[in-house]
């Protein structure tokens, strides 16, 4: 196997620039899309904080124009080196100038196989080490990208080793894609039941547009058999978090993963790579372990276009996952519902309050950390209270909505170290896709 520069691999490298006028130009719709660092992650794009911009100023970018299977890296600070592939979901699109577009030679260097080459673990140590070169702020140039040396392989064998990286990539794409229509479908049937009351009555047809009895409340018309509310009354208690220490000290010995409030999204998805490992007092642990239908919520942090008090229902899996050893931070708290079904119930309710932005007025704090008040958000918030069946019947739904999710998050880790472990070994040599198998 021969190396060669990626500068002679391919036809573009180079990035792009910020439109005039900065983010106040942005749009929230809009022709075109402009990548940004925040978008890609190694493998993957999120649309979340996407940017748009007019079609006059893409024009003045077209020359950093997006085509599908152009290469994609971050080449400034914190995410530098994070790395994917377009795909049709991201056209048509530009980039700023902290992403470097790299378009590979047709029949010379196949995208896929420059993806698994540039995500595998030692490229991105190399990457991550040469962008710490000559500055503070860590930075690839244009010339460091250039002088890249790519191990050539045959193009069929690139090809191969691309395929299969595409094929477990779409995979992990397509759960992601599900797992997302669940988490909408259980808002939309929260939304559905407990707001609009359109919850099956007893011959399964939605209450209150089939007539269902309605009664006055001060919050407005209300079915029969249900009441107004606190979050408390659904509430045993609540428990304070713990953070430890980094290693083994004096009487700190007891080792747990600790979910902080900025794991909380990846963990609905079931993912958890980020959770880190700590050392706690022996006694913290039994008084502060997190246990099956608990929820975690988050009372500090936030910024100021999102609150404080993202939560997550904790159920057998997230407790597995961790052999029942783990704990939140105290910049979260637990929530210790009476029984688990009104724990379900409960945590897409604050869910809910939360992507409403309504605990923006129930936070508190002068120093720049906002502290959400959680003792007001669970006695003094008023709330629909529902009948327990209607609740009962509703947990139970939810209950294989999120196991689903639990499921489909692990699947995707399984393929993720799959992949991070066979492709290694195929791009070295290790091992070899046999030229009679279809990937």
């Amino acid at each position: 196997m021969s190396n060669e520069k990626l500068k002679n691999l391919t036809s573009k490298i180079g990035s792009g620039s910020t439109p005039r006028g900065g983010k106040s130009s942005y749009l929230e719709q809009g022709p075109y899309k402009l990548i940004r660092s925040q978008n890609i992650y190694n493998h993957y794009y999120t649309s979340d904080g996407l940017a748009y911009i007019t079609n006059e100023q893409a024009e003045k970018l077209k020359n950093v124009s997006l085509e599908k299977r152009d290469i994609l890296i971050n080449i400034t600070g914190d995410s530098v080196a994070r790395t994917t592939i377009v795909e049709n979901d991201m056209l048509p699109g530009r980039v700023n100038q902290h992403v470097s577009i790299i378009r590979c030679k047709e029949n010379l260097l196949d995208p896929y196989y420059l993806l698994a080459f540039l995500t595998s673990k030692m490229t991105q140590s190399y990457l991550l080490s040469l962008a710490q070169v000559g500055g503070t702020r860590a930075a690839l140039t244009k010339g460091m990208l250039e002088q890249l040396d790519i191990p050539l392989l045959n193009y069929e064998k690139q090809k191969k080793i691309g395929k299969m990286l595409k094929i477990i990539n779409e995979k992990i794409n397509l759960n992601n894609s599900i797992i997302l229509s669940l988490e909408q479908l259980s808002q939309t049937l929260f939304k559905q039941w407990f707001i609009d009351f359109e919850f099956p009555n007893e011959e399964g047809k939605p209450y209150k547009s089939s007539g269902g009895e309605m009664l006055e409340s001060e919050l407005g018309n209300i079915p029969k058999n249900w009441t107004l509310s606190y979050f408390s009354n659904y509430v045993k208690h609540t428990v304070g978090g713990d953070w430890g220490k980094e290693n083994v000290e004096k009487n700190y010995v007891e080792q747990v993963s600790i979910i902080r409030g900025a794991d909380i999204p990846e963990l609905i998805k079931g993912t958890d790579n980020k959770v880190p490992t700590r050392f706690i007092l022996k006694k913290n642990y039994e008084n502060k372990k997190l246990l099956s239908g608990d929820i975690v919520i988050e009372i500090s942090g936030g910024s100021p276009t999102q609150s404080t008090g993202r939560s997550i229902f904790i159920n057998k899996n997230i407790i597995s996952r961790y052999n029942d050893k783990v704990l939140c931070t105290n910049f979260c708290r637990i929530i210790r519902p009476v029984d688990f079904n009104k724990g379900i119930w409960l945590q897409i309710y604050i869910n809910y309050l939360y992507k409403k932005n309504v605990f923006f007025n129930f936070e508190n704090g002068t120093t720049g950390i906002k502290n959400l008040d959680l003792n007001a958000v669970l006695n003094k918030y008023k709330i629909f209270s529902p009948s327990e069946d209607i609740i009962h019947l509703f947990s139970e739904r939810m209950k294989v909505i999120l196991d689903s999710i639990q499921n489909l998050g692990m699947e995707n880790k399984r393929l993720a170290n799959l992949r991070d472990t066979l492709l290694p070994k195929l791009l070295s040599g290790e091992i070899e896709i046999p030229d009679e198998l279809e990937v």
